[in-house]
């Protein structure tokens, strides 16, 4: 697929030099030559011509995974497929086996979150754009990952959480750890009592 993109500093929608009827037609044109969806937007204003959205779809290849996304006009994404097969073939690899659930920070269009969610049991991807979450949705969606829930939030709050688990954690380990040395303590008295008792009843018999 093929996506071409204009920006203009003037508005599109009542612009002096042509109408938005007019600049559509020649987009049509445009469209007609290329084949090429074309994307037009300015302040607040998008028009698109030559297909239903602003996508463009991209097969990337892990390892025998043939992945199926659909990329969108202005968000991120990586422009070097090649690199970006390796990259997320790298991710994949090194998760390969990995035990419990993920959390992704910035997942944007699900890019290395559909390649790594079957290396996990459940994951959380959080990403603040709408339009991101919405894309990472459809893509799970295309690739028939199941295993994924997207939360619209922003990084800094999930990692305060993240910071706020691991010290109740770290905590109730603590006291767990406490707890489990008092048993230990107590059984080691225990074991000290029930050899002295053993001792006496030993000397005494032999009285």
């Amino acid at each position: 697929d093929a996506l071409i993109a204009l920006a203009y500093n003037r508005d599109l929608k009542g612009c002096k030099e042509f109408t938005t009827e007019e600049w559509q037609d020649a987009a049509r044109d445009l469209h007609q030559k290329t084949g090429a969806t074309v994307v037009g937007r300015s302040r607040k204003f998008k028009v698109v011509v030559g297909s239903d959205d602003d996508t463009v779809t991209e097969v990337l290849k892990v390892h025998e995974r043939a992945l199926t996304y659909a990329q969108q006009e202005g968000a991120f994404t990586q422009p070097n497929a090649g690199v970006c097969e390796k990259m997320l073939a790298w991710a994949h690899d090194a998760t390969l086996g990995s035990k419990g659930d993920l959390c992704e920070l910035y997942c944007g269009g699900g890019t290395f979150t559909v390649a790594l969610a079957p290396n996990f049991e459940r994951v959380v991807a959080t990403e603040l754009s709408k339009a991101s979450v919405a894309l990472a949705e459809r893509n799970l969606a295309t690739n028939s990952i199941n295993n994924v829930r997207v939360a619209r939030v922003p990084a800094d709050e999930v990692a305060g959480a993240l910071k706020t688990l691991c010290r109740e954690a770290a905590a109730a380990a603590g006291a767990r750890a406490e707890e489990a040395l008092a048993r230990a303590q107590l059984a080691e008295r225990a074991l000290a009592a029930e050899k002295a008792d053993r001792a006496q009843q030993t000397e005494a018999e032999s009285v």
